[in-house]
């Protein structure tokens, strides 16, 4: 038998204060898979890194940001505000299982000595590849048999190695322009992008206006 999460009771009472009534299974934090793609251009190899966070449902998503409030010590209003918001971002009401998608980018040679156009064609023949996986559904434990919801969080230095104010501020634009490549949606105000996939498609999230009635 399942242990009920700690703070279920609380989180399905949230819930009902917006009139949303669903009690669906919770898990906090499940355990990332990693998926690893080398590329190889000439005589350059790099490994494309990608930790895949897989939640069975958006509420689980909703929870684990919900308990990680709260271990934060968050109290409320703003505990609420912020489970709510993410709900908006996440639209809860559509319920779907929810990929988190991280990603890092190792090789031996110094970021600096490749020339750009080594890194470019390597970066452009890691797209077409993971473009090709999840069109055939081969991403991650993706199936084509059900939808779910993407999530990326573009954020990093431009380099891998200058954590200054500019060169972060530029890294994630750069990020951002290269999860939008894979039909990843605005960011929000957190800076998440979020995606639907479907059919072996990914649709970037149209949130039009988030603050009509009955968003949620």
């Amino acid at each position: 038998m399942n242990e009920t999460p700690k703070y279920a009771e609380i989180f399905y009472d949230y819930l009902k204060d917006v009139n949303i009534s669903r009690e669906e299974p919770l898990e906090f934090a499940p355990e990332a898979v990693e998926k690893t793609d080398r590329i190889v251009v000439g005589n350059f190899a790099a490994d494309y890194v990608q930790f895949i966070t897989p939640y069975k449902n958006k509420d689980s998503y909703v929870y684990t940001a919900f308990v990680d409030d709260i271990h934060q010590g968050i109290k409320l209003p703003e505990l609420k505000i912020n489970m709510y918001e993410l709900m908006k971002d996440i639209k809860f009401e559509h319920n779907t299982p929810v990929y988190e998608l991280g990603f890092q980018f190792r090789c031996p040679t110094p970021i600096n000595e490749i020339t750009m156009s080594t890194r470019l064609k390597s970066l452009y023949t890691w797209m077409k590849k993971t473009h090709r996986d999840i069109s055939n559904s081969t991403y991650g434990g993706l199936s084509v048999d059900n939808e779910a919801t993407i999530v990326v969080y573009p954020y990093g230095d431009k380099d891998w190695q200058t954590w200054t104010v500019p060169s972060i501020e530029e890294g994630t634009r750069q990020r951002q322009r290269l999860a939008e490549r894979f039909n990843f949606g605005p960011p929000t105000e957190e800076g998440c992008m979020y995606s639907h996939f479907k059919d072996g498609k990914m649709t970037p999230f149209n949130y039009g206006d988030r603050d009509e009635p009955g968003f949620l």
